[in-house]
């Protein structure tokens, strides 16, 4: 799982701007794919340097982990982790339902 940052321009103005997206990889009868898992949004404000340690806490939690493997992850950026998380368990609720 991944953050990404996409090049985005307005239809109606053309004026270009970025918006940003929790990525994770599957695997398809066509290979490995990405798929959205959240979409963030214009405004996320967690620095690109803390973006691999925050996907990866995403996932300790997603997986029920919280505590076994201590992350690298500035204390105000902990925060975002649990809300992304959310979006991240909705997402594969719903695509695969029970």
């Amino acid at each position: 799982m991944y953050l990404r940052r996409s090049f985005i321009k307005s239809r109606p103005t053309a004026e270009p701007y970025f918006t940003y997206r929790l990525v994770e990889s599957v695997r398809t009868d066509n290979g490995v794919r990405q798929r959205t898992v959240a979409h963030l949004g214009r405004h996320f404000e967690v620095p690109k340097e803390h973006w691999p340690a925050l996907a990866q806490r995403v996932e300790q939690i997603g997986a029920g982990q919280n505590d076994f493997i201590p992350i690298d992850l500035e204390p105000q950026w902990e925060d975002t982790a649990p809300h992304l998380s959310a979006l991240l368990l909705h997402t594969r609720a719903r695509l695969h339902p029970h």
